[in-house]
């Protein structure tokens, strides 16, 4: 059965085609359980596992190196593997027939296997940073519309619960959470004083990008007549100005930047083609709204922080000033391999900074040019031809996750964050909860 869509305007059909996957006579317990593992990574971040004892970025066990959703995912592609055999060989042959994907895999693996090995860096990164994300997109890829809806109201619940925090926080300048950051010096999470909000996230720029991101996921759809009513909208307004609140300057004019794209297309195919009444009343709705928001949060000084950061704010740019002079001065030896083990941490000890928050900066100097550029390339390549195929504007979100990543540690650390994202990203606007995109 195909359904065919109808964009924003009336005269653009997308034709899309909603796809349901092959689902057995029983309930796929092994699809639920990797949305239960994915469900953990939303909404158990790395200061709330430290504030109640799991050592997650470093000085604990070796247990404690992962992350408990990954825990609960293995268990779940066991389960798949072992008892939901069909599924298994249904995601097998999926992953072989996108290119993207496989020359993805290839290329973190490849870049894991040197660091590892030749380097001697942990391997949690890359298992909880690629590996993670790998099999949870080509799990997603394949959920059926039951699965998703489980998964979108529990994120829905989560992010509801922290706008309300943030806004607490905003008002009364307390977190909820302490905040850790990792410094490579100790080899332990040290406890810093942030004074932004940041909700159970534990950090302001991990709470603003999943929130921008949420955004997005709930602007784009309306934008493309996905959307009847006006609550996804009104969500997106408002995780966008729990954001700002946040601080966060990166995620927050990405978010902005990116979903002014399918915007300005949306209108230019209005002049061309034509306007239906519902879309306009939509549009305008959804701009009234957001008028009225900014105004009343703006008039109570809720933008303040964020603009007082763009007025002054000297730690963040010159710890990635220092990040671009140590890649500056790297010997020309390491440029190629990079360098040994323990120069990025000599580094940061002669520049006094926690950690190079660029991310593709510390894979240079891990692992060189050799491994950085393939690497880059094809994770690239991963976002804009195996994500952004799921939907139409997909490479919307895409753009977004390319943004926040060039300005953090992102692929680089060990976190979870990228594969919650992709997950996000395919069950709310992915080709079972919406249009399938061309390609």
């Amino acid at each position: 059965m195909s359904i065919k869509a109808t964009g924003m305007f009336r005269g653009r059909s997308y034709h899309g085609v909603i796809q349901r996957p092959i689902q057995s006579a029983s309930v796929s317990v092994g699809k639920y359980l990797v949305v239960m593992a994915v469900l953990l990574y939303v909404s158990v971040s790395a200061s709330l596992m430290r504030t109640v004892g799991w050592h997650y970025g470093g000085g604990g066990s070796s247990i404690e190196k992962l992350h408990p959703g990954t825990y609960l995912l293995v268990f779940a592609l066991a389960w798949i593997a072992f008892l939901e055999k069909h599924f298994a060989l249904v995601a097998l042959r999926t992953f072989f027939r996108d290119y993207a994907l496989v020359s993805f895999t290839v290329c973190a693996a490849s870049t894991a296997a040197f660091c590892v090995l030749v380097k001697e860096y942990p391997v949690t990164p890359f298992i909880e940073t690629f590996g993670v994300t790998i099999i949870v997109f080509l799990i997603f890829s394949l959920l059926g519309e039951e699965e998703l809806k489980v998964f979108k109201f529990f994120v829905d619940t989560f992010v509801i619960l922290n706008i309300a925090l943030i806004f607490v926080e905003y008002l009364t300048q307390r977190n909820f959470l302490p905040a850790y950051i990792y410094s490579a010096a100790s080899g332990t999470e040290q406890p810093v004083e942030i004074g932004r909000p940041a909700g159970l996230f534990g950090l302001p720029l991990s709470a603003a990008a999943f929130l921008c991101l949420y955004s997005l996921v709930n602007l784009i759809p309306s934008i493309g007549g996905q959307h009847r009513g006006l609550l996804r909208p009104l969500l997106g307004v408002i995780s966008l100005m729990a954001a700002a609140m946040t601080g966060a300057r990166a995620a927050l004019l990405g978010s902005i930047a990116a979903v002014l794209i399918p915007l300005a297309y949306a209108f230019a195919m209005s002049f061309i083609r034509g306007v239906s009444l519902r879309a306009a009343i939509v549009v305008l709705m959804m701009a009234l709204v957001a008028l009225i928001a900014l105004v009343i949060a703006s008039e109570n000084g809720l933008f303040d922080l964020l603009l007082a950061r763009f007025e002054s704010d000297r730690d963040s740019a010159l710890s990635r000033y220092f990040a671009l002079q140590i890649l500056i001065n790297m010997p020309s030896e390491y440029v190629w391999t990079g360098g040994p083990a323990d120069y990025i941490t000599q580094q940061q000890q002669v520049y006094n900074v926690l950690a190079i928050e660029i991310s593709w900066v510390n894979f240079v100097l891990a692992c060189g040019l050799a491994f950085t550029i393939p690497l880059i390339l094809t994770y690239l390549l991963f976002l804009f031809r195996s994500v952004a195929k799921h939907a139409v504007f997909g490479f919307v979100p895409s753009i977004y996750v390319v943004i926040v990543h060039a300005s953090a540690l992102a692929l680089w650390s060990k976190s979870t964050s990228f594969a919650a994202s992709i997950a996000v990203v395919l069950a709310y606007i992915g080709r079972k909860g919406g249009l399938r995109g061309a390609g």
